[in-house]
């Protein structure tokens, strides 16, 4: 039941889209227009999902998106933060929860983004501060309750 509550929490955090590993603050370096913006997709959505979730991510290969993701990753590129403790993680302790079975990069089915987007006389701009990657989550009936995130990556 204890575990229950953790998922149920974390689904929270998530779908308010609270989660941030340090404070982000929009980057207003003299544009108008610069706020922070949080959103999802779902790589591979379910059966109950809407079918805006198919639709938009039209044309993105979730497989090789996620694989790009853990080379960046492996090679030192990005940074990686623990989801529930916000703790900085390393090339090699992802490394270990891939082996251990902790997670399987076929089952992340979500992306939560955190961008920076600004609008000025030339156009449109965003730049992506970072992205949680999420895993489906089920209830010990096996009811869908929404996605658990995984780690977060800058």
């Amino acid at each position: 039941m204890k575990r229950y509550w953790n998922i149920v929490a974390t689904l929270l955090v998530l779908a308010a889209c609270g989660h941030q590993h340090k404070e982000q603050k929009p980057i207003n370096q003299g544009i108008t227009g610069v706020d922070t913006v949080v959103y999802n997709i779902y790589l591979s959505p379910n059966d109950a999902a809407p079918a805006q979730q198919t639709e938009c991510i039209y044309g993105i290969d979730a497989e090789v998106f996620i694989d790009k993701i853990f080379d960046r990753i492996y090679a030192e590129e990005y940074q990686v933060y623990s989801f529930d403790t916000h703790k900085q993680l390393s090339a090699t302790a992802i490394r270990r929860m891939e082996r251990n079975n902790d997670f399987e990069r076929r089952r992340i089915t979500m992306v939560q983004f955190h961008e920076a987007w600004s609008i000025d006389s030339t156009g449109l701009s965003k730049k992506v501060l970072s992205l949680t990657l999420g895993v489906e989550a089920y209830s010990e009936q096996g009811t869908f309750l929404g996605h658990r995130g995984l780690f977060c990556v800058e």
